[in-house]
């Protein structure tokens, strides 16, 4: 998803960084809430959450097959079209859906209809079941396609589409986060209380360097993780303090955090 830049000063020409309290009159809270960075030579950018919101994905670990007709009279015309689907983990990571055909679906009518199954697919893959967030490393096979004389590769795409949706609704899946490293420049006296912040959070430390009269944190905190965090950090540290995140990776939340999501988006935590 591509947002709108928000650019900020470099520390050190290391990690995109977000200073303290000089800064609080000119960005709204959710513009502290960073996506990302974009590193271009030496100019560096971050995403803010204004039009981005945090980036789960979707990833399923069972394997689903399914069926589903499309019957649908428009006009005076009849579309008529069945699917069977199988939609399963992926072989290796992709962010977009890996499309196979099984040797049952015949070479004719892949030839007029394939790019309408394909096109069904990636829009089926668009939101997942749990947060409509995308799906990712998932396998998708056609196992069978009949088709009436005169239904429009429309149809087919809606049929295929919602086939395939079904199939991901009924398998097993979980939810990755984005993992960002965060690095935290913070004078001694005001360490305690920022550990035990980023605890709080999820966090994981992995070293603690000292440079001058300050301590760098330096670990992993999952984005939703950190909300508010520069609002909080100021508070903290009474302005004192700057910190930096970059985008690491995406990890499987575990099925408690998982659950405590799920509860929240639908408004029940």
């Amino acid at each position: 998803m591509k947002c709108q830049a928000l650019t900020v000063r470099c520390q050190g020409g290391g990690l995109v960084s977000e200073n303290g309290p000089d800064d609080s009159h000119k960005h709204r809270e959710s513009e502290e809430h960073i996506a990302g960075h974009i590193r271009n030579g030496t100019e560096h950018k971050v995403e803010h959450l204004d039009t981005c919101p945090e980036q789960f994905s979707e990833v399923p670990y069972s394997t689903c097959l399914f069926t589903d007709t499309l019957d649908r009279t428009l006009g005076d015309k009849r579309h008529l079209v069945t699917v069977e689907v199988e939609a399963r983990p992926a072989e290796t990571p992709s962010v977009t859906p890996v499309i196979e055909f099984a040797g049952s679906v015949g070479e004719d009518l892949l030839k007029v209809s394939q790019e309408a199954i394909e096109n069904g697919i990636h829009s089926a893959c668009l939101q997942g079941p749990l947060l409509g967030s995308p799906i990712q490393d998932v396998a998708i096979t056609l196992h069978s396609l009949i088709i009436h004389p005169g239904t429009s590769t429309t149809m087919i795409s809606a049929c295929v589409s919602r086939c395939v949706q079904k199939a991901l609704k009924k398998a097993d899946k979980q939810v990755l986060e984005p993992l960002m490293n965060l690095e935290v420049t913070v004078t001694r006296d005001y360490l305690s209380p920022v550990l035990a912040d980023l605890a709080q959070r999820r966090g994981s430390i992995q070293e603690i360097q000292t440079r001058q009269d300050n301590r760098v944190v330096i670990g992993f905190v999952p984005l939703a993780e950190i909300m508010g965090y520069s609002t909080v950090l100021r508070t903290l540290t009474s302005g004192s303090a700057t910190f930096a995140l970059e985008l690491s990776t995406y990890q499987a939340m575990n099925p408690q955090d998982q659950s405590t999501l799920l509860s929240r988006r639908r408004g029940l935590a």
